[in-house]
């Protein structure tokens, strides 16, 4: 029998309440700027001859293609990766809601399981941002609206970048969580 005494407990570092929503929004807005990338994308082939990798805009009278694009090229895979990641990540909450372990436990793979879909949200938001950006910047074709969509999107890569990070972290750090195995030398699996 062990005592409360015999060894000091580690706190764990809390996790913000807040990312989980975070995440969410950022998932509406990838798939949001997928389907306007797919409706927006040229039908016409781009340099290598592909369909739905650029947009076509006229700049100084002529037609000019910017790309890449996420067309239906780049956003077919995108969204289905999300179309299969985001349900197994609802599983596999499900299953650890309903799993062995204390609170604790349950909590720390909770956020596992949060950040690994937060690593495929943010990383699929920050390829789709650094390409509507090389896009628009490519040329100086853009316009009144390239502007307004360059505008809108880089405080979008930043919250991408700040939540690929959080996920990461999330993801990969040890979590500093009381450990009773570790005074007797046995080791179980969680």
């Amino acid at each position: 029998m062990r005592t409360a005494s015999l060894a000091p407990r580690l706190v764990r570092h809390q996790v913000p309440p807040r990312m989980a929503p975070l995440l969410l929004l950022q998932a509406a807005t990838l798939v949001t700027l997928l389907v306007i990338g797919a409706v927006t994308a040229s039908s016409g082939p781009d340099r290598i001859g592909r369909a739905g990798r650029v947009l076509t805009v006229t700049c100084e009278g002529m037609p000019a293609s910017l790309g890449p694009w996420p067309g239906l090229y780049y956003s077919g895979p995108m969204i289905a990766a999300l179309a299969v990641g985001t349900p197994v990540c609802v599983w596999a909450l499900r299953r650890i809601a309903h799993g062995p372990g204390d609170d604790q436990q349950r909590r720390d793979r909770a956020w596992a399981i949060t950040g690994a879909w937060g690593l495929l949200v943010s990383s699929q938001v920050l390829l789709v941002v650094l390409m509507i950006f090389v896009a628009l910047t490519e040329k100086a074709c853009a316009g009144p609206l390239g502007v307004a969509t360059i505008a809108v999107i880089c405080p979008l890569g930043m919250l991408g970048l700040f939540t690929f990070y959080w996920s990461l972290v999330t993801v990969v750090a040890p979590r500093a969580v009381e450990d009773h195995t570790a005074d007797d030398g046995t080791f179980e699996d969680e």
